[in-house]
């Protein structure tokens, strides 16, 4: 695999929540296997960037057959978590 070294390096960072989440949907394999995808798909995913490069945040999974949206509740902890990422940068 060539190396790029003007590459924009990507992190994935999972929140408490969201990997307890993900391991009973999807388990270890699946959780890495999103991880993964999202570091070569930044695109994909809600990307907060920084001076040196970008942070792919995941913060809630549920089955979409289960649960179509989220709760005005919800939306709001997700809105307060991102104010929080976006200060901390």
């Amino acid at each position: 695999m060539p190396v790029v070294d003007d590459a924009t390096e990507i992190t994935v960072l999972q929140l408490p929540k969201f990997k307890a989440e993900a391991m009973q949907l999807i388990g270890t394999e699946g959780t890495e296997a999103l991880a993964l995808y999202l570091a070569d798909h930044p695109d994909d995913g809600d990307v907060i960037p920084d001076a040196g490069g970008a942070e792919n945040v995941s913060v809630r999974c549920y089955a979409k057959n289960v649960k179509t949206d989220l709760t005005a509740d919800e939306k709001k902890e997700l809105r307060r978590i991102a104010a929080n990422l976006k200060g901390a940068q």
